[in-house]
């Protein structure tokens, strides 16, 4: 179990360093006149690819195991990981409230990237 709350550490760090790089250029191309919903449409494609390849990374060097429980722990804990990194980095950087944050969810980009933060947290239960 350790390496799975190992494994999904370092999954999420990884994919949230480069989703802070994405989120960087998104908000360079929606404040260049791009529509944050097509800008979204490029980067969750792009990121969930990256995600696919970073776990499959993570799982050739950390014995995760195969089971559903060692793929699920990574996973849930990559998950709760990536989503508390947001919040603080709204917090912190973007002196956003944590009612802020959850409002961003009432909204098809905000829906949409929840969506693909799920999706994130699921690629450990399918990733071979």
């Amino acid at each position: 179990m350790k390496a799975a709350l190992v494994a999904g550490g370092l999954y999420a760090a990884i994919v949230f360093a480069a989703g802070f790089a994405f989120g960087v250029l998104r908000v360079v191309a929606t404040s260049s006149g791009i529509d944050e919903g097509a800008a979204l449409a490029i980067e969750i494609p792009v990121m969930l690819a990256l995600a696919w390849f970073v776990c499959g990374r993570i799982l050739a060097r950390i014995p995760v195991g195969a089971s559903y429980d060692a793929r699920a722990t990574m996973g849930l804990s990559a998950f709760t990981l990536l989503q508390v990194a947001e919040f603080v980095t709204g917090a912190v950087f973007f002196d956003q409230s944590l009612a802020a944050m959850l409002a961003k969810f009432d909204t098809p980009e905000g829906a949409a990237g929840l969506v693909a933060q799920a999706v994130f947290g699921a690629i450990p239960l399918f990733r071979r």
